[in-house]
């Protein structure tokens, strides 16, 4: 899975659990204008590959497919004008990664593995005016297919010195 196909499908997840618009929902360091209050904001970071390949397999082109678990974190931080707003908002979206709404959104191609950071209250001051904030982050477990180009052998010629025998495999 892509990370543009996971940020959309985290964006979906968002506004349908907190109730906002999609437009609402926006991704971390994105150039333009802030929407209205309230809002999310939507990060991934960390992402790794964990283990192994699930899949590997080489097609008779020498194309290598595998497929990867990986993770990520996820972080979700709201902002509102509204005293208490924003941590509603990412309460109602922690308690929505317990629901059907998971399976409905993410179609099994991503699941939350663990909380990292509980809703949390962090204000803010900007421009002398008190900007209401929280965070809620947390580890997320998708796969990521990878195809690479290895080239095959199609055969090995090797010659028997001791008795001058040529071995094709």
């Amino acid at each position: 899975m892509e990370l543009r196909a996971i940020y959309k499908k985290l964006q979906k997840f968002t506004a349908r659990a907190t109730g906002l618009e999609d437009t609402q929902v926006i991704f971390t360091n994105q150039q333009g204008v802030r929407p209205s209050k309230p809002f999310v904001t939507i990060d991934l970071r960390s992402i790794q590959q964990v283990g192994t390949p699930v899949i590997k397999h080489v097609d008779e082109e020498g194309i290598e497919s595998s497929i990867m678990s990986m993770t990520a974190t996820a972080t979700f931080q709201c902002f509102a004008d509204k005293l208490f707003e924003a941590e509603e908002l990412l309460a109602e979206l922690a308690l929505k990664f317990n629901t059907e709404l998971v399976n409905e959104i993410f179609e099994q191609e991503i699941a939350k593995k663990r909380t990292i950071k509980a809703v949390t209250i962090i204000p803010a001051f900007i421009d002398s005016q008190l900007e209401h904030r929280a965070i809620f982050e947390i580890e997320i477990a998708f796969k990521r297919a990878v195809t690479y180009r290895v080239g095959l052998i199609e055969k090995i010629e090797l010659n028997n010195s001791i008795n001058n025998v040529k071995i094709t495999l």
